[in-house]
């Protein structure tokens, strides 16, 4: 978009600018004396998105390319070769689970490429929606500037979740080495997939490109999940401050007289916000659903396998295995909780503001903007349930209870079976 045109001489000439490779403007001038296009200051949402979304596109998680979204695209069509798979991995570990017999443990499998499946195609679908969402996010920081080191925090957010779920992965992949029987050189390679994914090969037949395409899929379903909580805390953490950016000019018109245009400016910069909220919440809703399904389901199966299921032929690996990966799940999960409850919590902090009004000041905006702050403005799991503190201490109060209950049936089944 052309700004800041300072002087333009109209004559019956025309020049032509190209704004963009799909975009030409004719402005009718004989002398375009000064014409500044800035650039995308380096703290602005789409700058500080572009490492992340440059790290998912090379990675095969998020279609896009320059912002945009293309169906006919290499990209594209990496990204739904990839769904597919999982797609495939998710079947084959639900026969497994059917013909095996189910358990807490065997049912992680099918939830954990089901959920990467699912995972996938709503990030694939986010795709084709990002380049509406960053146009949005630039109308709103037009109004309310760019954030500090922003960009800083963003890759500083993206490299630490990467690091810490590829170390889990790899941690697994290794447990799984460690473990394997060491009878043939040649064939460790082999016992070790097979035994590692006993619902592909029990079905199909071994095969050592097989085995490579199923590390892979593998590896693209733990990146998957790792890059839907990055997208979610992103957005969060930004939209989180810009509430509270708000709260803080509202705190310095608290007790002052204000006349109507300057509350009608106030109510339409809440609003912008809250319309952004709602745009971030039909993106992410059902990511952010699927996500904290499969955090609190990681949580409550290592505990239980560090409660109840006590095994002797568990090996040093396996404990540090699940030590991992309860940390990392827990920590992803704590920070995709509490930055999504930001939002909601700063929104309401506006209100505290209105309760301060002098009655001369009082006028149908101040009511507006009231009524705007009854709602309830945040992110949802799917439109089901709203991310609060209130919703975050009835979750956490529930997985303490479940780990109350795994110790008592502990100590029940010790004195029944001494």
């Amino acid at each position: 978009m052309l700004k800041n045109v300072l002087r333009v001489k109209l004559s019956n000439n025309f020049k032509r600018f190209k704004i963009n490779p799909d975009k030409t403007v004719d402005i009718e001038s004989s002398t375009c004396y000064f014409l500044d296009v800035p650039e995308i200051p380096s703290d602005s949402f789409r700058s500080a998105t572009y490492f992340p979304t440059i790290l998912g596109r090379y990675l095969c998680l998020i279609p896009i390319s320059h912002d945009r979204f293309r169906i006919f695209s290499i990209r594209t069509v990496l990204s739904v070769v990839a769904l597919v798979c999982q797609i495939i991995m998710t079947f084959l570990s639900f026969y497994w689970l059917k013909e095996t017999g189910a358990n807490i443990f065997k049912g992680g499998v099918v939830l954990f490429f089901g959920g990467s499946a699912v995972t996938m195609a709503l990030l694939i679908n986010l795709s084709s929606n990002w380049c509406n969402l960053l146009n949005k996010w630039e109308q709103v920081e037009g109004y309310f500037g760019h954030q500090k080191n922003l960009k800083l925090k963003f890759t500083f957010i993206s490299i630490l979740c990467i690091i810490f779920s590829m170390v889990e992965h790899l941690s697994y992949l290794l447990t799984g080495i460690i473990t394997t029987e060491r009878e043939n050189s040649h064939e460790v390679f082999e016992i070790y997939v097979s035994k590692m994914f006993p619902q592909v090969f029990s079905v199909i037949t071994y095969n050592t490109w097989i085995a490579v395409l199923v590390l892979i899929v593998n590896s693209v379903s733990t990146l998957t999940l790792c890059f839907s909580d990055q997208i979610i805390i992103m957005g969060s953490l930004a939209l989180g401050n810009y509430f509270e950016i708000f709260n803080e000019r509202m705190k310095t018109h608290k007790g002052k007289n204000l006349t109507s245009d300057q509350w009608k400016t106030l109510r339409v910069d809440y609003t912008r916000l809250c319309n952004l909220a709602r745009l971030l919440n039909d993106c992410v809703c059902h990511l952010l659903c699927v996500s904290l399904l499969l955090h609190v389901y990681i949580i409550c199966v290592e505990m239980h396998q560090g409660v109840v299921r006590t095994n002797e032929n568990f090996s040093l690996s396996h404990y540090v295995h699940a030590i991992l990966s309860f940390s990392v799940s827990s920590l992803r999960g704590c920070l995709l909780c509490l930055c999504s409850v930001k939002i909601y919590e700063n929104s309401k902090l506006p209100k505290r503001s209105l309760y301060e009004i002098p009655q001369q000041s009082f006028c149908n905006e101040v009511s507006s903007v009231h009524y705007i702050s009854k709602h309830h403005i945040g992110l949802t799991g799917s439109h089901m349930f709203l991310m609060t503190r209130r919703f975050l201490l009835t979750m956490f109060g529930t997985i303490v209870s479940y780990e109350i209950l795994l110790v008592q049936m502990k100590g029940y089944s010790s004195r029944k079976n001494p």
